[in-house]
């Protein structure tokens, strides 16, 4: 979450600094994003402190985003300007901890990426509820770099690894049409209702 906020608080003051003379409605604008985006850090942060100095079992889990956070993300982005699109199929399931947190987070940095790379695509966010798995698709149609496998970023291995932890499936890749594509698919344990 952290990371999340200081990729859109350094896309987003770049932005402020070139539009601040010429369109100054729009540099504010721009800061006012930085203002949430910076305050989110920081409420992340504290609850962070606050769970490592209580160490309180089970503490640390109900902090943690889950599923039902990820439209409130998508808001967010796309009140600082991302043109995002979300969507849910399936009944949504009650899931582990580890699955719904996986899924944010997967979600999450792959938005993180658009906004870093890809700041005026249009972007999907898709969440299928399966048989047996859950579904994350995030695509965009910005100019697609193919992901860098020992570049200096982290993400895309951070997402890789989430969804293996689970025994789950991961791509990141260019699509043919244009744009970029990252899929997860994490399975869901048996009796999860």
């Amino acid at each position: 979450m952290v990371s999340h906020s200081l990729a859109t608080i350094a896309v987003r003051s770049g932005v402020a600094r070139l539009l601040i003379d010429e369109q100054p409605g729009e540099a504010r604008a721009a800061l006012g994003a930085i203002e949430v985006a910076s305050r989110s850090a920081l409420d992340e942060l504290r609850a962070l402190l606050r769970q490592i100095r209580e160490e309180q079992p089970g503490g640390a889990e109900a902090a943690l985003p889950a599923l039902a956070d990820l439209p409130g993300l998508v808001d967010r982005l796309r009140r600082d300007g991302l043109n995002v699109s979300y969507q849910c199929r399936g009944g949504q399931r009650g899931y582990p901890a580890a699955v719904e947190l996986s899924a944010y987070r997967i979600a999450q940095e792959a938005l993180t990426n658009v906004v870093k790379h890809a700041p005026a695509a249009r972007v999907s966010v898709e969440i299928a509820h399966g048989s047996g798995e859950l579904a994350i698709t995030v695509t965009d149609d910005g100019p697609g770099a193919d992901p860098a496998p020992d570049g200096p970023g982290l993400g895309i291995t951070g997402m890789r690894e989430r969804a293996a932890l689970l025994g789950g499936q991961f791509s990141a890749q260019r699509r043919p049409e244009g744009g970029f594509a990252v899929m997860a698919r994490l399975p869901v344990p048996a009796g999860a209702s």
